[in-house]
């Protein structure tokens, strides 16, 4: 029970600055892989379960959390008003947080052993990707043009010439075909919201 309210809370929270497709990504085969020895195979599956309404529910805080979020934000032109968007999104994180905890009380309380290999942590490198995830996170909230360009184009060609000359080997792992679907996704639902028969039907 410990092990799986520790993953579900970790996958809420993670899931408010990685957005909810990158944490469950992550995070799910990260916990399969801990629990592939237990053999209450019920309560791995239920905890397998509660990760993924984790994600959606933690990925709702912010406007980057997840694409829904992301087109609210925009197409109502919340950021002028932040604050408009958080009295919607913080009620439902916050309850979102308290069901997925009592929850967890299904699981039963097993005692399990997972064998653990410690790596190096590189402290230079989490505080790189910590200072580039802010840098886009910032570039989100704000609305600053820099001769007549928006922020966000700079923070994001910062971020790729830093990823591109401190590790650029992550250009190769990159899912591309998932960042080309969400690409087309917003540009389908940019196009949709110009035709004045579906915007007022």
């Amino acid at each position: 029970r410990q092990l799986v309210r520790f993953t579900t809370n970790l996958t809420f929270f993670l899931a408010v600055f990685f957005t909810n497709d990158l944490t469950i990504l992550t995070m799910l085969p990260l916990y399969l892989y801990i629990t592939k020895h237990v053999e209450n195979r019920k309560s791995v599956y239920l905890g397998a379960a509660f990760i993924v309404p984790a994600c959606h529910m933690g990925s709702t805080l912010l406007p980057f959390g997840n694409p829904h979020n992301l087109y609210v934000y925009n197409f109502f032109h919340m950021s002028t008003n932040n604050l408009e968007f958080f009295k919607g999104t913080i009620p439902m994180w916050l309850m979102g947080l308290l069901v997925l905890n009592l929850a967890c009380f299904l699981i039963d309380r097993d005692p399990i052993h997972v064998d653990t290999k410690p790596k190096d942590f590189n402290i230079v490198e989490v505080m790189v990707f910590v200072a580039l995830m802010v840098l886009m996170a910032t570039s989100v909230f704000t609305k600053v043009a820099i001769g007549g360009i928006n922020f966000y184009w700079f923070a994001a060609g910062i971020t790729a010439l830093i990823v591109f000359l401190y590790k650029r080997e992550l250009f190769k792992t990159a899912d591309y075909h998932l960042i080309l679907t969400f690409m087309c996704f917003f540009i389908i639902v940019g196009n949709l919201v110009d035709i004045d028969q579906i915007t007022t039907f």
